[in-house]
């Protein structure tokens, strides 16, 4: 599984330059106002921020999964969506440390897409591979979604950066010309996971919460300010989004044991 771990943490590492960069033209700038109270988010975990080994780091992923499966119990094939409000919160991270986790640990049939078409963190996974199409062509020209996605090595992980060449935006994949795409992921896969783009860069990924089985609010514990995380909460709510809860992020990069050892 070396080979997984590798090309998992590439694009990680990737998403970190990626992120930092864009924090610092981030709009996220509310002020510190102690008379708004903190928003009502159940909170599925927190990440704690001293280094975990490889067990310890799937454990809290498994139990983030156990926790996701008790809120959907009639839901057997689930669409969950991760978002964060703001760069920086470790949204990406987490979205696939539990991809993995899924996958390597639990057996389950997992695909990871990528909806930040300004800076698809996985593209580079599909380089050297068969020729691979784009939301337009899947939408558009009928083509299979299977040309789409691409497995990691001979694991239950596929990933998808579906908008690494298109125009279109993902307000299509809320299209009702979108809900046979929907159908095949669902048939095939036991968890869809949506990584999107931090709410205060881009709206992209409010157009599809009505999509996902659940939404998944990261915040990066004591950092991130009440009233920005409220303000996306509403917004999900709004666009028809079913928040799940809130994963707790006490480091900004969160860094695995097994990454710590090879540093």
């Amino acid at each position: 599984m070396t080979k997984i771990y590798e090309a998992l943490e590439r694009a990680k590492r990737q998403a970190r330059v990626f992120e930092k960069a864009r924090e610092e033209e981030s709009v996220a700038n509310a002020t510190e106002d102690s008379k708004v109270p903190a928003p009502k988010l159940d909170a599925l975990t927190i990440l704690p921020q001293a280094p975990q080994d490889d067990v310890n780091l799937e454990e809290e992923m498994v139990a983030l999964y156990q926790t996701i499966d008790s809120l959907l119990p009639s839901v057997s094939h689930k669409v969950i969506q991760f978002m964060g409000s703001k760069p920086g919160e470790g949204t990406s991270t987490i979205v696939r440390e539990f991809a993995r986790a899924a996958a390597l640990k639990l057996d389950k049939l997992v695909l990871l897409l990528d909806i930040y078409r300004h800076s698809p963190n996985l593209r580079f996974l599909t380089e050297g591979e068969p020729e691979r199409y784009d939301l337009n062509d899947i939408l558009q020209k009928n083509i299979p979604v299977d040309k789409a996605i691409v497995q990691i090595q001979n694991s239950k992980l596929y990933v998808s950066p579906i908008f690494q060449q298109t125009g279109l935006t993902p307000h299509m994949l809320d299209n009702p010309q979108a809900n046979g795409f929907w159908d095949s992921l669902k048939e095939r896969f036991d968890f869809v996971l949506v990584d999107s783009p931090p709410a205060t860069v881009s709206a992209d990924g409010f157009a599809m919460v009505r999509r996902a089985d659940g939404v998944v609010l990261v915040v990066e514990a004591e950092k991130t300010k009440w009233p920005v995380a409220a303000a996306v909460r509403d917004r999900i709510i709004q666009h028809g989004g079913n928040i799940l809860g809130v994963v707790f992020n006490r480091r900004k990069y969160y860094i695995p044991g097994w990454l710590y050892r090879r540093i």
